[in-house]
């Protein structure tokens, strides 16, 4: 949104926390008052008729506060209506006859007969400076799962946070105060005595007397603070510079020693029962807190204020403790303040409050809290989380991650707002237009105007395209926002299809885990659940290797494959380039190129597709036989970023010190930072974390399947990848979270650990695996035993064609009879 925009609708925008509707036929003729009145509430509205005057109370947001100012004449009837209105924060009438109202309506703050000493009282009693309203955000430590945290009461606290990192991480323009100036000089137009302190600003503003400047009953407390509790986007953009200047100084003038402060103010029945469950739970405010050194000052302009049905007093005493780590400043300003009489203690905005009791007494509630470091332990779970799901950082957050929290959380317009407002700012190059053009698209969408949905994205689309290489999963997520859009047409959504399955990660893509818990002694039972898949994937795997391919195994394959692609003809091509050129010692060649070999393998293999699997069968040995040609001599450390979904980290979680196999050929990096720059692009939400996989491989180890560095064999002769055999095992040691992703310290294991040589024995027993390996048949005596009854006579019957020339042996032939 621009600056013209803005200020456009600057004459019926309310920019401070209060406004005053006054309603009276005569209003006009006292501009005197009217005058007086805009020196503390620049925003005021003028009315002669009570429906026109109510209707235009229940338009104005609930977060506004009304001062309503009413002829006594029509005051009974309108006040009856919009007393109880949230809106309405005080009223004032002026007339001889009425002395009842302030009994029967509580807002009613002050009845005359003269306007010019109800002015007077209105001016007077107008919000205190340091103990005005604050809005306060919750966040509840009990919450385990982050992503709840994101949303509703915590969501609010979150969002407040990565709003102040934001502003403070953004560097201000240097245009930031002269478009301020002006769009406030507009703002003012009405009201000279603020358009003169805005002028003065203009002329003597610095950044050393910043504190000053906001101490001062003024445009800038007013306008700030109003812009920050309803984070309106434009203006604090605006006042970025201010609020580092303000930061600046508090960390100059840092209190060294701890201080108990005190701030009295009333609340909302909604925000005391929100306090009041949340007795030792987090508490943040989304505005600089001014408090007093003075308990007596505090608690004196606590019984001035007025309690009522819908505001109850509260006492907070704070204690700040300036040796914790990780706090945001605070400071007794006193000597820098515009009220050099006053103790004042500011706290910086962005500060973390612990609550740590409520009580009613002394006809007040007290609240006492304790500020908090950022790293306290409740919290930085969430804000860990907040760094993963929201792009936040090592500096903080970005400028992108603001504006994906309030994407996410469904605040469409602010969103947007922001976003407009980051390409205004950006410089051309930088890297997070394509992720604002990606976003503004989505919105687009969800609101329905697809065709400014799909500029967005294509706009996206070419910038990511210019920077990132065309096998990045960034692409190819745009591609799939593209094909999302209502109203994409046919032929363009398998266009999509094709072009998100050509640009899956090959290295990094996901993978199916099994775990053996060596901690189950029944053997019996380790054939089922948990333990059943991770021998039930081994068996298989022992079985394919132990098969001797059929010469025919390729051509059928291929036959399959070239019906499969008959409409893809760029597959097809590479299905006629196999079918021409495929030779055993360029197997992993073939195997590393994005192709349909790749993706139909590892297909096959995560569904356990019998008929694929054995048409394979020659190309798993080939790419065996390579490996342990190019079998890695000393051992090495390599990594692997993917996203697992929670059910799989929670079994890894209770599976520390257990084994992991993975049911497909592991592709890792010898590079860390790859894996990284992976994980980290890779899209973490409520379903599936992200991962990285440290991976230690030692070929010293009997009875190891072969793994090793396939770079000059690979079709990506750039990427540094290790390439472990389908079917290793690997011992998981260790589990944590650490620096925004989960981390897995994986060691491979010889086959012959003491562990599993029990278990395999077992096997070798009862399913007729042999002295070499699985025979033909116990992989499908393991999927009977299981219940995979369609999968066992799936494999039998295969099994059946290939052993048929040789005769079908007695035992596979009693098995069919009698169980099938």
């Amino acid at each position: 949104m621009s600056a013209a925009t803005t200020t456009d609708k600057l004459g019926e925008k309310n920019l401070e926390n209060f406004s005053l509707v006054w309603l009276d036929e005569t209003a006009s003729k006292h501009p005197d008052e009217e005058k007086r009145l805009r020196t503390v509430i620049s925003h005021l509205k003028k009315f002669d008729g009570i429906d026109q005057t109510e209707s235009y109370i229940q338009s104005v947001s609930k977060e506004d506060q009304i001062v309503f100012v009413v002829n006594g004449k029509c005051s009974h009837e309108i006040i009856s209506r919009i007393h109880l209105l949230p809106q309405i924060f005080a009223i004032y009438i002026y007339d001889s006859e009425i002395t009842d109202c302030m009994a029967e309506f509580n807002k009613v703050k002050g009845v005359n007969k003269e306007l010019k000493l109800l002015v007077e009282q209105i001016i007077a009693n107008h919000c205190d400076r340091i103990n005005g309203n604050l809005s306060l955000n919750v966040f509840n430590a009990s919450t385990r799962n982050q992503e709840q945290s994101t949303s509703s009461l915590n969501g609010q606290f979150i969002h407040c946070h990565l709003l102040i990192d934001c502003l403070l991480n953004m560097i201000p323009k240097s245009t930031d105060k002269d478009q301020l100036i002006d769009l406030c000089r507009k703002y003012y137009k009405d009201n000279p005595t603020e358009l003169a302190i805005v002028n003065e600003f203009q002329r003597n503003y610095v950044a050393d007397r910043a504190l000053w400047w906001y101490t001062r009953e003024s445009f800038l407390y007013r306008l700030l603070n109003k812009a920050l509790r309803t984070q309106d986007i434009d203006f604090l953009f605006l006042f970025r510079f201010f609020i580092r200047d303000l930061e600046n100084q508090l960390k100059q003038l840092q209190s060294p020693t701890k201080l108990r402060v005190y701030r009295g103010q009333v609340i909302s029945n909604d925000e005391l029962e929100a306090l009041k469950t949340s007795i030792g739970q987090f508490i943040s405010m989304n505005s600089f807190l001014s408090t007093s050194v003075d308990r007596r000052s505090a608690v004196s302009f606590l019984y001035s204020s007025t309690a009522s049905a819908d505001l109850q007093r509260i006492l907070f005493e704070i204690d700040l403790d300036p040796s914790l780590a990780g706090i945001k400043p605070f400071a007794n300003i006193t000597s820098h303040s515009f009220f050099t009489d006053e103790q004042e203690v500011l706290v910086m905005l962005g500060s973390i409050f612990r609550l740590v009791n409520l009580e009613y007494k002394d006809r007040a509630w007290v609240a006492q809290l304790s500020l908090c470091s950022d790293e306290d332990n409740d919290t930085k779970a969430v804000y860990d989380y907040i760094r993963n799901e929201y792009g936040e950082g090592e500096q903080g957050s970005s400028l992108f991650s603001f504006g994906v929290l309030l994407f996410k959380m469904g605040q469409y317009e602010k969103a947007e707002q922001y976003y407009h407002r980051l390409l205004n700012e950006l410089p051309n190059d930088h890297e997070d237009l394509p992720s604002c053009y990606h976003n503004l698209g989505m919105m687009e969408n969800h609101r329905g105007n697809y065709t400014e949905s799909l500029q967005w994205l294509n706009k996206a689309l070419q910038m990511y395209t210019q920077t990132l290489k065309s096998d990045d999963p960034i692409i190819a997520r745009t591609y799939n926002s593209i094909g999302e859009v209502k109203g994409v047409n046919k032929e363009l959504k398998l266009l999509v299809e094709q072009i998100i399955a050509n640009h899956c990660d090959r290295i990094n893509g996901n993978l199916s885990l099994n775990v053996f818990n060596a901690s189950t002694g029944n053997q019996e039972q380790s054939t089922s659940s948990l333990n059943g898949q991770f021998i039930h994937c081994h068996l298989l795997i022992d079985c394919l290797l132990n098969m001797i391919p059929k010469l025919t195994d390729k051509d059928q394959l291929i036959d399959l494959c070239q019906k499969y692609y008959k409409d893809n003809p760029t597959e097809l091509a590479i299905v006629n380039e196999f079918q021409r050129d495929y030779v055993a010692d360029r197997a992993l060649w073939w195997y590393t190129r994005e192709s349909f070999l790749y993706r139909l393998l590892n297909k096959a293999l995560r569904t356990q597709d019998i008929d694929f699997l054995f048409l394979f069968r020659f190309f798993i040995r080939d790419l065996e036989n390579q490996l342990k040609l190019l079998q890695s001599s000393t051992k090495l450390r390599v990594y692997r970023g993917q996203v697992i979904s929670n059910d799989e980290l929670e079994t890894l979680k209770t599976s520390i010190g257990q084994f992991i196999s993975m049911n497909s050929f592991l592709s890792t990096s010898v590079d860390r930072r790859s894996a990284l720059s992976f994980l980290y692009s890779s899209t973490a939400s409520a379903d599936v974390q992200r991962i990285l996989f440290e991976i230690d491989l030692d070929p010293s180890l009997a009875g190891i399947k072969p793994f090793a560095n396939i770079t000059s064999h690979s079709f990506f002769t750039d990427e540094q990848e290790v390439l472990v055999m389908l079917g290793s095992i690997f011992r998981l040691v260790n589990l944590e979270y650490k620096d925004r992703v989960w981390a897995a310290q994986l060691s491979l294991c010889s086959d012959e650990d003491n562990d599993t040589k029990a278990v395999y024995d077992y096997i070798r027993n009862e399913y007729g695996e042999g002295e070499q390996g699985s025979s033909l048949f116990s992989f499908g005596v393991l999927l009977f035993k299981m219940g995979q009854y369609e999968k066992a006579e799936q494999y039998y019957r295969r099994l059946l064609e290939d052993v048929a020339k040789f005769g079908v042996e007695p035992v596979l032939s009693e098995f069919l009879v009698s169980d099938f």
